[in-house]
């Protein structure tokens, strides 16, 4: 029984897109281990300053206290964006560590599409558009 011989564009598109998911792969398992791996640990509750602030800030928002009043001298929808996953979720940190780990591959797909887009020519796309984007994303991981 003979085989279809695949054209040689699609075979490298789909090397290309194996590749694109190794890398999103790559990205997601270190932050599952990192998740992990801090969530058995004993340093899993202590935050740095900013970190314990954002939570302490987020954790009353929930509670439906708001923010301080006064002038805001730190981004004012982070603790909103926490607080929001705290009242899904409950006031632990593994909801969030998830949530950033979904940004944090969405932010290596997204500099994927930068290095593509901004290798481009005004030739049109070619292979080397899609090796650059590749490493940008790999960079990123």
């Amino acid at each position: 029984m003979a085989r279809k011989k695949i054209p040689e564009k699609k075979s490298r598109d789909h090397r290309l897109d194996l590749l694109l998911i190794l890398i999103l792969l790559t990205g997601a398992l270190i932050r599952v281990i990192f998740i992990v791996q801090l969530s058995r640990s004993d340093i899993s509750d202590l935050l740095p300053l900013d970190t314990g602030f954002f939570r302490e800030l987020a954790a009353r928002i929930s509670a439906g206290e708001g923010i301080p009043g006064g002038t805001v001298s730190f981004n004012p929808l982070y603790p909103f964006f926490l607080s929001l996953i705290f009242r899904c979720c409950g006031d632990g940190l593994v909801a969030p560590r998830i949530v950033q780990l979904l940004a944090g591959l969405l932010s290596i797909y997204l500099m994927y599409t930068a290095g593509r887009n901004l290798s481009r020519g005004e030739a049109g796309p070619s292979p080397r558009d899609e090796a650059v984007g590749l490493l940008a994303a790999a960079l990123f991981v």
